[in-house]
């Protein structure tokens, strides 16, 4: 009854549109193009990854006047952008409210990320955890 081309043509189509259905009730949470989605900084390694170095944050913190080793907790936050720089890093002592000056934090602009296998798209992240320094 049918032609051979005329089924293998109504097939590609129906597999086009089911694909094409799937595509689109999909979450786009992976990727929202240039703006960065929030991650923690255990989800950050779903998307990047440092290229040469770990980030070392010890030396942000002046060194205190006093003898006694005390550590305080700090937000950090920071954008890895699509081009897997680092960008608006923030530093805040979340005893005090004391931030980092930002002329000591342009350093970290140098680091860089390579993204990870499944961000092909190389999704821009924003990073916040909050560490002891």
């Amino acid at each position: 009854m049918y032609q051979k081309g005329g089924c293998l043509n109504i097939l590609r189509t129906l597999a086009i549109v089911l694909v094409a259905s799937g595509c689109t009730s999909s979450p786009l949470s992976h990727y929202i193009g240039n703006q960065p989605i929030e991650v923690n900084s255990s989800e950050v390694a779903f998307y990047w990854f440092p290229k040469n170095n770990l980030i070392d944050w010890q030396n942000v913190v002046p060194p205190s006047n006093t003898t006694q080793q005390t550590t305080s907790p700090y937000k950090i936050s920071f954008i890895i952008n699509e081009d897997g720089y680092m960008s608006q890093v923030n530093v805040i002592n979340t005893t005090n409210g004391e931030t980092i000056d930002a002329e000591a934090l342009k350093k970290f602009e140098a680091y860089q990320f390579n993204p990870a296998p499944q961000n092909f798209q190389n999704q821009a992240v924003k990073v916040s955890t909050t560490v002891s320094l």
